[in-house]
């Protein structure tokens, strides 16, 4: 998992944490304990067409704040869209969901204004941590935990261990080829990634591309979820259609890792049953037997996994 550190202060007692996705920022004090509590939650937009240096200082401002209320905070810990260097915690890619945020030195900056050690990792990274630890993940030996939202990414744990890959770059879910992304391009930059047709911004997508001249706007995932619960057939294919390319992703990563269980988080998992019929669907299509039987589960700490699970790698590493 990525991070840096800066400064000389210890992180026991609680600590500023931050999420900066790519549609809102989000910013909590959290708890020391075995089980880790948010308080004093913040969040606002990204806004990220604003560029990367207008997000930072969004993200700077609520640091600041939290700090203003919490004086005795011992750290800050971020979970931030993006590839982070591990050694200073800067952006080192972002793909176009976040214009502008590659190569913004998120830990560098935060140090400055707080003077506090910093930790920086991956934002579905933390996720993954959160909930290993603390959340649907308790109690395994090893888990795949993928966050759909906005993007959609991953994180791969063994023996309570994420597993970073060369450049802390695993767990990109999002940019796996499927089939039903053929010829789309993806916010990598690539055609024919996942991404496409599974996230939130994949599915408005291509509910837009097919949707009737009768048919509602649909400006994020979770209006066409609205619109396929109200029977809105285009509305209802971009959910099958997305959740059978997940399953069958889940199904193929289960047969190369063999994770004990699949945690799902984000906001698209509150998309329905037609939703979660098709990723089953998907699933049970490509696992191999012995596979078959792995649960599926919703993560179960929500928005604030990110925030302890980046709080708990701050920890761990002061």
């Amino acid at each position: 998992m990525n991070h840096s550190r800066g400064g000389a202060q210890r992180s026991a007692g609680p600590v500023i944490s931050l999420d900066i996705g790519g549609t809102s920022i989000r910013g909590g004090i959290v708890t020391d304990g075995a089980r880790p509590e948010v308080q004093l939650h913040h969040r606002q937009p990204t806004e990220a067409e604003d560029g990367g240096p207008a997000v930072l200082r969004r993200a700077l401002a609520i640091a600041q704040n939290l700090h203003a209320l919490v004086p005795e905070t011992r750290g800050i810990s971020v979970a931030c869209a993006g590839v982070i260097d591990p050694a200073d915690g800067t952006v080192t890619s972002a793909t176009e969901l976040m214009p502008g945020w590659a190569g913004t030195d998120v830990g560098g900056a935060l140090r400055a204004q707080t003077g506090l050690n910093c930790t920086v990792l991956n934002d579905v990274h933390a996720h993954a941590l959160g909930e290993f630890h603390y959340g649907a993940g308790r109690g395994c030996a090893s888990a795949l935990v993928v966050a759909v939202g906005t993007g959609l990414g991953g994180g791969f744990l063994s023996g309570g261990q994420l597993v970073r890959g060369a450049g802390g770059l695993a767990g990109h879910v999002g940019h796996i080829h499927h089939p039903a992304a053929s010829g789309l391009r993806c916010t990598c930059g690539r055609s024919g990634h996942l991404e496409s047709v599974a996230s939130g911004s994949g599915l408005t997508a291509r509910y837009q591309e097919r949707r009737g001249a009768n048919d509602p706007n649909a400006t994020d995932g979770a209006a066409v979820a609205a619109h396929a619960a109200r029977g809105i057939q285009a509305a209802e294919r971009a959910l099958r259609v997305g959740g059978t390319a997940l399953g069958e992703c889940l199904g193929s990563l289960a047969n190369a890792w063999a994770p004990e269980r699949i945690i799902l988080s984000g906001s698209v998992t509150g998309a329905g049953d037609i939703w979660w019929q098709a990723v089953r669907e998907g699933y049970s299509a490509s696992a191999m037997t012995p596979l078959q039987l792995r649960p599926i589960v919703l993560g179960e700490l929500g928005d604030d996994a990110p925030l302890i699970g980046a709080a708990a790698m701050h920890r761990s590493n002061a």
